[in-house]
């Protein structure tokens, strides 16, 4: 009977181990998450600062320099260092176990003054509902871009989306302050729709586990039964045949 040769049972256990960890590279993915303005009281803005706006999208601030006190506020605002911001959150539970890439914040300054500016962006401890938060709630890491007003813009937040990936968060979620002062960038979405600053979280990312990498369960059992029994069999009788030689 002709028995294989080292080479082949070799090739053999590389195949029966490969089978069995799975070990194929995971390919990356990209999804968009789309966010709008979730503010749902009537009118342009909102006094009663206690309230809470639940769910995946941002929410608007006048604070003390605007002269219109402390509000709500129907704005995706950047205006200077006190006079309006912006906070938002996503469920993120769909990237849970993912390797991030890279991610992006991209938006629209439609309205206001043009020109550049530096803005902060600060990830906080998102639990589902955005309240009155015209100062950062938590800082849980910060990156800071240069915004300009009349068009789109885009901030690179790969680090800090990762962080609350990695943690297990349910929710992402950035605080946006202009730190530029003089600086007048801004959205309205009141009249103009809830979508009109386009915000959107751009995220590249590897799944931990990719579908199709684990074998099925019969796929174990057979390998585990027939053909590993089928291995130490071939390997026998190579050393039977070096014996008899």
């Amino acid at each position: 009977m002709r028995t294989l040769s080292y080479p082949v049972l070799a090739a053999f256990a590389g195949a029966a181990a490969l089978c069995l960890t799975g070990a194929r590279p995971a390919a990356a993915d990209t999804v968009t998450f789309s966010l709008l303005d979730i503010g749902t009281f009537a009118g342009y803005t909102e006094a009663n600062t206690g309230q809470t706006y639940a769910g995946s999208g941002f929410v608007g601030y006048y604070g003390p320099a605007s002269g219109s006190d402390n509000n709500f506020v129907h704005l995706f605002g950047l205006e200077s260092t006190d006079f309006s911001r912006v906070a938002l959150e996503q469920d993120i539970t769909s990237l849970r176990g993912a390797t991030i890439n890279s991610a992006s914040l991209s938006f629209n300054l439609v309205d206001g003054s043009g020109g550049t500016q530096t803005v902060t962006a600060t990830s906080f401890d998102a639990m589902g509902a955005l309240g009155y938060q015209f100062a950062v709630p938590t800082s849980l890491g910060q990156t800071m871009g240069t915004v300009s007003g009349g068009g789109g813009n885009s901030l690179d937040v790969t680090g800090l989306l990762a962080d609350r990936v990695a943690s297990g968060a349910t929710y992402f979620g950035l605080h946006l302050a202009g730190t530029t002062p003089g600086r007048y960038e801004y959205t309205f979405t009141d009249v103009f729709g809830s979508d009109r600053a386009r915000v959107e979280l751009n995220v590249n990312y590897t799944p931990s586990a990719p579908a199709g990498v684990v074998p099925e369960p019969g796929t174990l059992v057979l390998l585990g039964t027939g053909g590993l029994s089928g291995f130490a069999g071939m390997v026998r009788g190579v050393r039977r045949r070096r014996r008899s030689a």
